[in-house]
């Protein structure tokens, strides 16, 4: 699919909507316990700033470029500049309001993973760069996905691996001259007012880089608008390294052998002062996910070829617990949008196809980079089997996939809990899926059937989750009871919440409880992530 034929078509659920669509939400978050009378205008005022950052930062060469972007696909620049900027524009909103009301805001459930390999990691000696792109958009902008091709009059050719025509440069993206690069989201406080957008750099990159120093080179010039981490490697030298930025901040990390691997947490000590965690739940997942991955770069030294690297991609095993789980902190999440495998000295990109999530599915097609570069038709030269789900867990996961679209896209308390149910019954004898009894406790309690919520947080409380999983039942369970009019059975479980929670949000909540009891108006408001498994409280 060519760059400007995709483009002129208009896609349900784009990632700009899907921004223009959260930002109130992380408003209403920031300034909870202040008067309604004073979020309505901050509302109007949002519309206007949201985008004020990216405004003051795109003049001179950026602008230029961007326009000819635009006119190469004949779209509007008023369309190509909103797209290009709705990532840093969400992104320095949560940085920013998370600094004026001083608490994280759990709004961004991101779970992408990355890895590298080369030389003695793999069996031939060959480049692997694997990626997952995770992100909550992604149950919608992953129904046809896109492999776009950017072949600019002067500089670079290059491949953006995307989902419903959406580009996306540098997210998962190769050049020819061998030059492959992933783009993580990360969370930090330094963010500025007026500074570079992350795509119109990425993009530049992929023109003009052929080589990891010159791709540095690029991305580091000049002020960021927030916070983003790039997974550079290069076939032909055989290099690879991390440059993480913030605002103000930069920090390349150079691998210590034959591989490397990321996910969405900061690595640098210097970038890692400025980090700050939207929830605990985002900790857990991120460095459950980054442990895993270390893991299976140590166990699979010097086996590494693509279908076990597919493999990789696919893995669901959640080292919390040691089990293989369809909703839990594994490599293979349920937010994942597109998975793809690139080996240049093979000729190959290797692509999930389905619905999402795709690396769950397991079938990987390969084409041929030189094709895609050189503009001729891809055809599919091959396939290969990743991780595939077992059939005994699939038709779960479908049902829940249902459930995520019933609660994102039309808000359904009715149908998203029918659905869990069914996922849950789906479930063949020996299958486990405990998070799912934390999503539907979740919303059988906003639907006002207490007694079968604690029946659902009591099954979490007696699981193999983590310590962490168990203290956000138990402090439902205190939450239940104060529902109910129990008031002195829900004191008790919030001291106990307290005793054994470590974890500041629980604690804090508990706290909270014991001050004044939880109540319908604060379940109403109270919305539940489904693609985490986590409540998030207004």
């Amino acid at each position: 699919l060519f760059f400007g034929e995709v483009l002129r078509e208009r896609f349900r659920g784009s990632p700009l909507e899907y921004y223009l669509k959260n930002a109130p939400r992380v408003l209403d978050h920031a300034l909870q316990g202040y008067p309604s009378s004073l979020r309505l205008p901050a509302r109007w005022a949002l519309k206007g700033l949201l985008f004020l950052p990216a405004a003051l930062g795109t003049f001179g060469e950026d602008r230029a470029f961007l326009k000819g972007l635009a006119k190469g696909a004949d779209l509007s620049y008023l369309d190509v500049w909103l797209t290009y900027s709705s990532p840093d524009a969400l992104n320095f909103l949560v940085s920013f309001l998370t600094r004026l009301s001083r608490t994280a805001i759990p709004q961004v459930p991101v779970a992408c993973s990355s890895f590298i390999a080369w030389g003695e990691a793999t069996t031939d000696g060959s480049l692997l760069h694997g990626r997952n792109l995770d992100f909550s958009g992604g149950l919608r902008w992953s129904h046809r996905h896109a492999v776009m091709v950017l072949k600019p009059a002067r500089g670079i050719p290059s491949v953006t691996v995307t989902g419903d025509g959406a580009y996306i440069p540098g997210i998962t993206s190769t050049n020819a001259k061998g030059l492959t690069m992933g783009l993580h989201m990360n969370f930090t406080r330094d963010g500025n007012l007026v500074g570079r957008n992350v795509l119109t750099l990425a993009s530049r990159a992929l023109l003009e880089g052929g080589s990891v120093d010159g791709a540095v080179d690029i991305l580091g010039r000049g002020r960021r608008i927030s916070g983003w981490t790039f997974v550079l490697s290069h076939v032909p030298s055989k290099k690879a390294a991390l440059l993480e930025l913030s605002g103000n901040r930069k920090s390349r990390i150079e691998p210590r052998g034959d591989w490397l691997v990321y996910s969405n947490c900061y690595l640098s000590s210097s970038l890692r002062e400025t980090e700050y965690a939207p929830s605990y739940t985002w900790v857990e997942d991120n460095y459950s996910r980054y442990a895993s991955l270390k893991m299976l770069m140590e166990e699979y030294q010097g086996k590494l070829d693509p279908p076990l690297a597919l493999s990789i991609l696919g893995n669901r095993v959640d080292i919390t617990c040691g089990r293989e789980l369809v909703l839990g902190n594994a490599v293979a999440a349920v937010a994942n949008v597109s998975s793809a495998l690139f080996c240049p000295e093979k000729d190959r990109l290797w692509l999930a196809l389905g619905a999402a999530p795709p690396n769950t599915y397991g079938r990987y097609v390969g084409l041929s980079l030189g094709d895609l570069f050189s503009g001729r038709d891809p055809t599919v030269l091959e396939e290969l089997s990743g991780d595939p789900i077992p059939q005994s867990k699939r038709r779960s996961l479908e049902c829940y996939m249902e459930a995520l679209r019933l609660w994102d896209e039309e808000m359904d308390l009715e149908g998203t809990l029918r659905a869990v149910s069914e996922a849950l019954e789906a479930l063949e004898e020996g299958d486990e899926e405990p998070l799912f009894f934390m999503v539907r406790g979740l919303l059988l309690a906003k639907k006002g059937e207490y007694s079968s919520a604690r029946e659902d947080f009591q099954r979490v409380l007696n699981s193999f989750l983590s310590p962490y999983r168990k203290a956000q039942a138990l402090l439902w369970l205190a939450r239940l009871a104060d529902l109910e009019g129990k008031r002195t059975e829900a004191l008790n479980g919030y001291r106990k919440v307290i005793s054994c929670s470590s974890w500041l949000d629980i604690t804090k909540a508990a706290w909270m409880g014991i001050r004044k009891p939880y109540n319908k108006r604060l379940l109403k408001r109270m919305d539940v992530a489904l693609l985490v498994a986590e409540y998030i409280d207004y």
